[in-house]
């Protein structure tokens, strides 16, 4: 984790958030499972935050 906030998540941890989503089910989850679902064709992605 970056004190700056960018963070890179690879397509292994993005596959685990996914799975997390599917039994937790937070307000909004298909739209956030639809994106993660796209990184399967990327090494992975960042977020960047404050």
């Amino acid at each position: 984790m970056d004190l700056f906030g960018i963070n890179f998540y690879s397509r292994e941890q993005a596959a685990s958030i996914w799975k997390r989503l599917k039994t937790e089910t937070p307000l909004d989850y298909p739209v956030l499972l639809k994106w993660l679902m796209e990184v399967e064709q990327c090494l992975g992605f960042y977020v960047l935050g404050v």
